[in-house]
């Protein structure tokens, strides 16, 4: 059931000037997502449609390696639990959720308001999100962790 009201979501995301590539790819990440959904069910999530609606624009923590982050990172996004204001909610993310809802899970233990962002930086790349160096300055370029979860658009070069 939970099954066919995602992929109901997912087609009423995907407008007539959206192409094939682009459903294809909203389904690889959605199939990726689904398998290690299980893992972290009891984390709380939020959608990326969700994250750009809301304002003031929660807290991002990037929890995948340094590795990964020197390639590219979400705007705005921080590294250090130690950097999380008090009273801050907490977006985590990863490549595609489980690292980050994991991370979500213990920050809730700690008190934290924390949720995994559903799909991490696969589902916000899907959904058209950019991405920036650790200058701040744009790129076309992520890790994703390892050839399994190469699933980002044309435009977007894939690291491993």
């Amino acid at each position: 059931m939970i099954a066919t009201a995602l992929g109901l979501a997912l087609a009423l995301t995907v407008g007539p000037a959206q192409t094939a590539a682009n459903l294809a790819l909203k389904q690889r990440v959605e199939a990726l997502v689904q398998a290690i959904e299980p893992q972290v069910a009891d984390v709380p999530v939020m959608l990326v449609e969700q994250l750009r609606r809301t304002h003031p624009q929660p807290l991002l923590l990037d929890v995948r390696s340094k590795a990964e982050r020197e390639v590219s990172v979400m705007p705005g996004a921080i590294f250090d639990t130690n950097s999380i204001p008090a009273g801050s909610r907490v977006v985590v993310y990863c490549t595609v959720g489980l690292r980050s809802g994991i991370a979500a899970r213990k920050l809730r233990q700690l008190g934290y308001d924390a949720v995994n962002l559903r799909g991490g930086i696969l589902a916000w790349l899907a959904a058209g999100g950019e991405l920036v160096d650790l200058q701040g300055q744009p790129t076309q370029a992520v890790h994703v962790y390892g050839r399994r979860w190469d699933a980002v658009p044309d435009n977007v070069q894939a690291v491993w």
